[in-house]
């Protein structure tokens, strides 16, 4: 899958909230953050990607923030 980005980062995160803690016996890991430095028309595309692709089985979430050059 090629949507346009030139590099990303994946990390694994942990946390709690009014879900609790998501159990990863079943998983490598349980929750992961991937960053992506890019513009928002490709933001919208990768947002749009991963609804479609991971909406109905997993919980997403997308947080933009301008990035001054």
């Amino acid at each position: 899958m090629n949507l346009g980005a030139t590099g990303y980062t994946v990390s694994e995160v942990h946390g709690r909230g009014d879900r609790g803690v998501r159990n990863n016996e079943l998983f490598e890991i349980s929750n992961i953050k991937i960053e992506v430095a890019c513009s928002s028309e490709l933001a919208n595309k990768i947002k749009s990607y991963v609804q479609e692709t991971y909406g109905k089985n997993y919980a997403t979430s997308l947080y933009t923030h301008e990035i001054y050059t």
